[in-house]
């Protein structure tokens, strides 16, 4: 699945940080099988796929920055002349805890966009890397989470 991956911004580094490089966040936006089922795909446009936003960060040295003209809206792989993509790693708590310090980079735990609870998959938390890879095709790594069951109170 072919990708198209923007500049979102440029980020100056913090003033404790190396001033020669800059933080650049990307997003590619892409159309993963949509979860509607019979009927509904129907009365939805697009109904086979929903679009997903997927955002990763990345430094570099200011002065590649500046040879490749890196701007917001510019597409990386057109500026660089090689394709890229944004692949996305997740990894059950039990497997991450077994990665070096410098494996687990980039890795931040999975929160449901709407409540902000934490995800799990088979009861394990849920850790999710986004990263800039240099491929047109790519494999994500995604786990299964749990499904909730919650159950609300009602006053009467």
């Amino acid at each position: 699945m072919k990708q198209d991956v923007t500049i979102d911004a440029i980020y100056e580094p913090k003033a404790d940080k190396n001033q020669d490089y800059v933080t650049i966040q990307c997003r590619a936006i892409i159309d993963k099988p949509s979860s509607l089922t019979g009927v509904a795909k129907l009365y939805v446009k697009g109904g086979d796929f929903d679009p997903e936003n997927r955002v990763a960060f990345f430094s570099i040295h200011r002065e590649f920055a500046a040879e490749y003209k890196f701007v917001a809206g510019g597409n990386i792989s057109e500026l660089t002349g090689v394709p890229q993509s944004i692949q996305v790693t997740e990894l059950a708590d039990s497997t991450y805890v077994t990665l070096s310090d410098e494996d687990k980079k980039g890795f931040s735990k999975k929160l449901n966009p709407e409540t902000k609870a934490m995800c799990l998959s088979a009861g394990e938390q849920v850790w999710r890397k986004s990263e800039l890879v240099e491929t047109s095709e790519f494999v994500d790594t995604l786990l299964a989470t749990d499904k909730v069951k919650e159950t609300v109170a009602l006053k009467v």
